[in-house]
């Protein structure tokens, strides 16, 4: 279990990269600087992705070991979302710019 929990922070460079993906394309598409709107949306992934998952990583120090892979998987999924959302909200005016 302990080998799970020291491998958690390749999870938020794995949101990280894939929302820098998501921005950058959409950015593209939108016929804008797909450099900068990549850039940022890897910045912002990692930022909450971090935030959430060192909050959870936090929450797990006073819980039994059995508990900690449901606490995480939790984690990764709020994660998702949070970003899911957000990011969906910023890149609302990327495409309305068309």
């Amino acid at each position: 279990m302990l080998k799970y929990i020291k491998k958690m922070h390749i999870v938020a460079w794995l949101f990280s990269l894939a929302t820098g993906s998501w921005f950058g394309l959409t950015a593209a598409k939108a016929g804008r600087s797909w450099v900068g709107w990549a850039g940022g949306g890897a910045i912002f992934a990692l930022i909450i992705s971090t935030m959430i998952l060192g909050l959870g990583r936090a929450t797990l120090i006073p819980i039994r070991t059995n508990a900690y892979t449901l606490m995480l998987l939790k984690c990764i999924a709020a994660s998702a979302v949070v970003i899911g959302l957000s990011g969906w909200l910023m890149l609302r005016t990327l495409r309305a710019g068309k």
